[in-house]
C-alpha cells in the first residue's frame, strides 16, 4: 500500500493517531459486515504498527507535533491517513472475498488443503517439521482413494492383533468400532 500510495504531501500518523484514525474508519457502514473476531485481528496489528513508530520515534528523538529540525526523521516508519484507509480498505475486499456463501460448492476449495501434502507425496518425501527424512510410498494414489472412497484399495492396510483372539463376540465388538458395519452383516449374525 504505500509503495502505491506514497502520499508524499501527507503528513505521518503519531503513535495515537494511527489507533484513532484506523478506529474511526472500522466504525463506518463498509466494516459493519465484517465479524469481531476479524476486526480485533487488525486493531492488534495496528496497536504492533503504532507500538513500532512509537520505539523509532523515541529512539531518534522525534516529536509527534512535526518540530523536529531533521524532517527526513518522519519519514521513518511513516503511515498517512490515505495509506491507513488503502490498508483497510484492502483488508476488507479480502475478508469478503474470502467468505463462503451458504450453500457453496466447497470441494475446489478443500482441495487446496491436500495439494501441498499432495506435491510432497508425489515427491514421495513428506516433511515433518522441516526433515525430509521418512518416506511416504503411498504418495498420490492413496489420496485419490480417499477422495473417491474407492470400495477396493490397492494401498497396504494395517492390521493389529487382538489382546484376546479367541472371542469372537470381543473381535465383533472390535470391528464394529473401528469398521463401518452394514446391514447385511448384522443380519448375518443375528
Amino acid at each position: 500500500v504505500k509503495a502505491v500510495y506514497p502520499c508524499r504531501s501527507e503528513p505521518a500518523l503519531s503513535k495515537n493517531e494511527l489507533v484513532l484514525t484506523s478506529e474511526s474508519i472500522m466504525k463506518k457502514n463498509e466494516f459493519l459486515c465484517c465479524q469481531d473476531s476479524f476486526l480485533q485481528e487488525i486493531k492488534k496489528f495496528i496497536k504492533s504498527v503504532s507500538e513500532k513508530i512509537k520505539k523509532t520515534r523515541d529512539k531518534y528523538g522525534i516529536n509527534d507535533n512535526g518540530t523536529t529540525e531533521r524532517r527526513v526523521l518522519y519519514q521513518l516508519d511513516r503511515i498517512t491517513p490515505t495509506q491507513l484507509e488503502k490498508f483497510l480498505e484492502t483488508c476488507r475486499d479480502k475478508y469478503m472475498r474470502a467468505q463462503m456463501e451458504p450453500g457453496s460448492a466447497v470441494g475446489a476449495l478443500c482441495a487446496q488443503s491436500i495439494g501441498e501434502p499432495g506435491t510432497q507425496m508425489t515427491l514421495k518425501t513428506f516433511h515433518f517439521a522441516g526433515v525430509a527424512s521418512m518416506n511416504i510410498t503411498l504418495g498420490v494414489p492413496r489420496i485419490k482413494e480417499i477422495i473417491n472412497a474407492s470400495k477396493a484399495i490397492s494401498t497396504p492396510i494395517i492390521t493389529a492383533q487382538l489382546d484376546k483372539d479367541d472371542d469372537p463376540d470381543f473381535a465383533r465388538l472390535v470391528k464394529g468400532r473401528i469398521e463401518k458395519t452394514l446391514l447385511g452383516e448384522v443380519r448375518k449374525i443375528v
